[in-house]
């Protein structure tokens, strides 16, 4: 089996953010009798990695691969399968493995900043999702006024979008001091084929170790070294989601 780390960047307007399908801008009028049901995580089974956060590094390194998207704009994602389309955390009821971190960019939907008026980013719900309902549920205003659920989404929209931008400003400066190079996870489950997987790059560790003093001293006022070592780190994880290929419900 061959696969390849493919997400698409969870950034707006352009191509629609992973997972979403129809998100609208939460509306007074539009959504006014409109709100959030019970629902699951079915909606995440469907894709191998989930972009992080900058804070995310730290927790997620204990329970994935981090690695990089290929391409000019990399982005920092956590492998969550070693198949194409396939989750290995999501059962058959759409519940996350238990005991496992669950990412913020799972987290937040079925809500997502989309591009406003004047370069501003104004709440959005994704009305394709199995939660969502037309009437009911857990409403999104109160007359006019967006409701308690809305205010919650707002502020961890708010903290996820922040530390996104930083996890995609460290990224962009490990591409340009030349640090990522392709690499290839082979795996031979016991009970399944030989699995590959591509089309992702790692950060040389050699070559993080021989950075100049002032970059790798500026590199550290800004976080970057730890979490440069927490991806590193989280490499040992490979073996951890080969032996879930055989586990009964993968």
């Amino acid at each position: 089996m061959h696969s390849e780390i493919a997400v698409e960047q969870p950034t707006v307007p352009g191509p629609l953010p992973l997972f979403y399908k129809s998100p609208r801008v939460l509306d007074p009028e539009r959504h006014a009798k409109a709100g959030l049901g019970e629902g699951n995580l079915a909606f995440a089974a469907g894709t191998n990695s989930v972009p992080l956060a900058a804070d995310e590094f730290f927790v997620a390194q204990g329970h994935y691969p981090i690695v990089f998207t290929a391409g000019s704009n990399p982005t920092a994602v956590a492998v969550v399968g070693l198949a194409n389309h396939k989750n290995l955390f999501i059962d058959r009821d759409g519940r996350w493995k238990a005991g496992a971190y669950i990412p913020a960019y799972v987290r937040r939907y079925p809500f997502v900043f989309v591009q406003g008026s004047e370069n501003r980013l104004v709440l959005a719900v994704d009305e394709a999702a199995d939660a969502y309902v037309a009437e009911g549920g857990r409403t999104f205003f109160e007359g006019d006024q967006p409701s308690a659920n809305v205010k919650r989404a707002l502020e961890f929209c708010t903290a996820f979008q922040r530390e996104f931008e930083r996890a995609q400003a460290f990224a962009a400066a490990v591409a340009q001091q030349g640090l990522l190079i392709d690499y290839r996870a082979d795996m031979r489950p016991r009970n399944s084929a030989p699995v590959a997987l591509t089309g992702f790059r790692i950060i040389d560790e050699g070559k993080l170790n021989a950075m100049a003093d002032d970059v790798f001293l500026e590199w550290r006022r800004r976080g970057w070294v730890a979490m440069a070592y927490a991806h590193l780190m989280s490499m040992h994880r490979w073996s951890a989601l080969g032996m879930m290929v055989e586990e009964p419900n993968a």
